[in-house]
């Protein structure tokens, strides 16, 4: 690679814009970053605006040093995944078109697995369930 290229290249990653909350709910994916933000900097006000229906409220006492997160998969829900879901006594039940993330996360070296569903309100992705399995 020319040293042109690569310093026009460092310039325009460093002048890439972040994630805002005005186009950071514009995937799961763009919501989820939103989300880890806040966790990461311990900004409630910031992790209660990625969910659906933040009025439950979110405990987090101080910010939560997670090191790296990755989208491990990425489902989209038919017919068939809502029927499957939404099993009695569901609080938030599922629809056709939701999209869970299943996210690798890394805190203090413990590694835990997290799935995170999204709905889009309103033409933007927002946060309904989310749940840890395969801790380790």
């Amino acid at each position: 690679m020319s040293r042109t290229l690569f310093i026009a290249l460092l310039v325009l990653l460093g002048a890439a814009p972040s994630a805002s909350a005005e186009d950071g709910y514009s995937s799961p994916e763009s919501t989820l970053a939103l989300y880890i933000d806040g966790i990461r900097s311990g900004d409630v006000a910031r992790v209660l605006a990625t969910f659906d229906d933040p009025k439950g409220g979110f405990n987090l006492p101080k910010p939560i040093p997670i090191s790296s997160f990755r989208i491990t998969k990425r489902i989209v829900y038919d017919a068939e995944k809502v029927r499957k879901y939404n099993y009695p006594g569901i609080i938030v039940p599922a629809r056709v078109g939701d999209i869970e993330l299943q996210v690798l996360q890394v805190v203090e070296g413990h590694r835990d697995m997290f799935s995170y569903n999204f709905r889009n309100v309103d033409g933007k992705w927002k946060m309904y369930s989310s749940s840890m399995w395969g801790a380790n």
